[in-house]
C-alpha cells in the first residue's frame, strides 16, 4: 500500500456529510454546491483508496435526492403553468 492509499483510507465524509445536511436546511443552493464538491472528493478518495469510505454514500444520497426535488419543483412549476395557460 503507497502512502497516498493510505491517507485516502483514513479520509471521513460524515463530518461534511452533517455539514451539509444543515446548510440545505438554511441555503439549499450552497447546500448543493457543497455538496457536489465534497462529493467529487469522496469519489476521488474512493478511487485512490480502492474501497468506500464513511460518509461518502450519504453525500451521494443526499446529493440525488436534491436534485430530484428540484427537478420535481420544475416540473411542478411547468404544470401549474401550463394549467393556468390553458385555463384561461
Amino acid at each position: 500500500m503507497t502512502t497516498e492509499q493510505a491517507i485516502a483510507r483514513s479520509k471521513s465524509y460524515v463530518t461534511p456529510a452533517i455539514i451539509i445536511f444543515f446548510l440545505y436546511g438554511l441555503l439549499w443552493l450552497p447546500g448543493l454546491v457543497a455538496n457536489w464538491m465534497y462529493l467529487q472528493d469522496a469519489r476521488r478518495m474512493q478511487r485512490i483508496a480502492g474501497e468506500s469510505l464513511p460518509g461518502a454514500g450519504c453525500l451521494s444520497v443526499m446529493f440525488w435526492f436534491n436534485v430530484g426535488l428540484a427537478a420535481l419543483a420544475a416540473l411542478a412549476g411547468c404544470v401549474i403553468l401550463a394549467a393556468g395557460v390553458l385555463g384561461q
